[in-house]
């Protein structure tokens, strides 16, 4: 019996991982992408529904993550206790505009302040067009909303890259 708890124990630890290697292993990504990719290359690239559990004062507010019915993270819902559970992509938008379909996925790649929640700034945007990688970052994503007419409603003043952990 003693032997089976010690395993659950460890199996439970198992797929833990710190915000920061999070964060870390989603900038690393961004490292990697290409203009041109398809949508399935950057999703394969940058993950899809992964789940992390942390620990530690980083995280220690009520952060919790639901999907929609694409699987793109939509609303935050507290999951048990102080033990959070993040997604990739954080969040996603869709949109119609200058007869393209844009989609936008936001991942967490930064913390710019340390209150458990994920927020705007904390954040950077993939931008695809008709399933096509354009680019990412807000300056990237601002322009091309400006440019093509989409209706994106984006924080002001831009949140600025960091190199933060």
């Amino acid at each position: 019996m003693k032997n089976i708890l010690t395993l659950l124990a460890v199996l439970s630890l198992v797929g833990c991982a710190s915000a920061t290697n999070f964060r870390e292993s989603n900038r690393q990504n961004l490292e990697r992408l290409a203009v041109g990719m398809d949508r399935q290359d950057v999703l394969d690239l940058m993950g899809v529904g992964e789940q992390r559990q942390f620990t530690g004062s980083e995280t220690d507010g009520p952060i919790g993550t639901g999907r929609d019915s694409m699987g793109v993270m939509s609303v935050q819902i507290p999951i048990g206790g102080n033990r959070p559970v993040l997604y990739n992509p954080h969040r996603g938008e869709l949109y119609n505009a200058d007869g393209s379909a844009w989609e936008v996925l936001y991942y967490y790649t930064q913390v710019a302040h340390n209150d458990g929640m994920v927020t705007e700034d904390e954040l950077t945007p993939i931008v695809l067009r008709d399933d096509v990688l354009i680019g990412w970052g807000w300056a990237f994503w601002a322009r091309q909303a400006r440019d093509y007419g989409v209706p994106a409603e984006l924080p002001d003043p831009l949140p600025e890259p960091s190199t933060r952990p």
